[in-house]
C-alpha cells in the first residue's frame, strides 16, 4: 500500500501527510485495487467499489514515465475482468471532462 500511496501522491501532487491517506481508508472500507508493475516497480493503479452486483470504477493512475504504452488499458481490462469474475453485472464510471486520455 505504501508504494501505491507514493505513486498517487507523486502523480497527483498530493502533499505527504503524517497520518494514513485516503488510500488506507478506501482499503479498510473494502475497495478493490489492481496494480501494474514494470521492472518490479508499481507504475499504475486502478480501484473500484463493489456493492452487490454493481461496481463503481474510480482511480486509474499511471506514472508519467509509463504512459503511452498501454498500462492504463491493461489496468482497465484487468479491473473489469476481475469485477465480473466476482459478481459485478453493472459498472459505473466517472471521468473528468479535462481528462482527455480517459474520455477518448
Amino acid at each position: 500500500v505504501a508504494e501505491v500511496d507514493a505513486l498517487l501522491r507523486t502523480v497527483h501532487g498530493l502533499p505527504v501527510s503524517p497520518g494514513p491517506s485516503w488510500l488506507w481508508a478506501a482499503r479498510e472500507c473494502g475497495d478493490l485495487g489492481w496494480v501494474a508493475r514494470e521492472g518490479g516497480r508499481i507504475v499504475g493503479v486502478a480501484m473500484a467499489t463493489l456493492v452487490g452486483d454493481a461496481a463503481r470504477l474510480h482511480t486509474l493512475t499511471v506514472h508519467p514515465d509509463a504512459r503511452g504504452r498501454g498500462v492504463g488499458t491493461a489496468l482497465m481490462r484487468a479491473r473489469l475482468r476481475g469485477l465480473f469474475e466476482i459478481g459485478a453485472r453493472t459498472v459505473l464510471t466517472e471521468v473528468a471532462t479535462w481528462n482527455l486520455a480517459a474520455v477518448e
